[in-house]
Formats: C-alpha cells, structure tokens, sequence
C-alpha cells in the first residue's frame, strides 16, 4: 500500500508543479485536473465498506482468520501463526503454535456467539 501512496503523492506534487508554475503559452487554468486526480485517488484509497452485515457461527481458522457464517475474514494488523505453523519452545522443542493460538482463540469467538 505504501508503494501505490507513494506514486499517488509523486503524481500530485507533479500536478502541483504544473499547476503553481503553468506554462506561459497557455492561459487556461490547470487546477480542475488536480482537484479530479487528487480526488479519484482518495476515492480509490476509500475503506471498503460491508454491503450486508456478517452473522452466523463464528470458528477461528488461525490466528488472523475467522469464518463468520460463510464469510472468510482476515484480520488487518494481526501478525498470528498460520494453524499449519510450528514455533520452538524455550528448550527449542517444536511444538504447534498454530494450533495453540486457533485453540486460544476460539472459546473466545463461541462466547461472543453466545452472547
């Protein structure tokens, strides 16, 4: 994502450019293509908002995935093992990590079901 604002913030402060310091030949002002870039690029980084609201049976797939109903949902800003993921313990013993955190998470999601 930050690559894409980094090319949308480069095209601005191009049209910026041409639009504060316009060529001398033409005369007509250059500002209303900047505002409808600038604008169409905000649009596009718009959040996404849900059509209907998620409902039904909440299972946690792993640590940054949970099915709500027939909806896979991947958690933004969760950095969690993979359910297939193995860690090693303080005795570097491997152990399923994966597997602890989907088992952890998930007497969580079946209250909030409940509730």
């Amino acid at each position: 994502m930050s690559l894409i604002l980094g090319a949308l913030l480069a095209c601005a402060a191009g049209l910026a450019g041409i639009v504060l310091c316009p060529d001398d030949s033409t005369r007509r002002s250059r500002l209303p293509l900047l505002a409808a870039f600038l604008l169409g690029g905000l649009a596009w980084h718009a959040p996404a908002r849900a059509v209907e609201p998620l409902s039904g049976p909440t299972r946690v797939l792993d640590g940054g995935t949970v099915m709500v109903g027939p909806h896979r949902v991947s958690l933004y800003g969760i950095a969690a093992p993979d359910a297939d993921q193995t860690c090693s313990d303080a005795q570097d013993r491997p152990y399923p990590c994966g597997l602890a955190v989907r088992d952890r998470a998930e007497p969580a999601c079946s209250a909030a079901d409940r509730a």
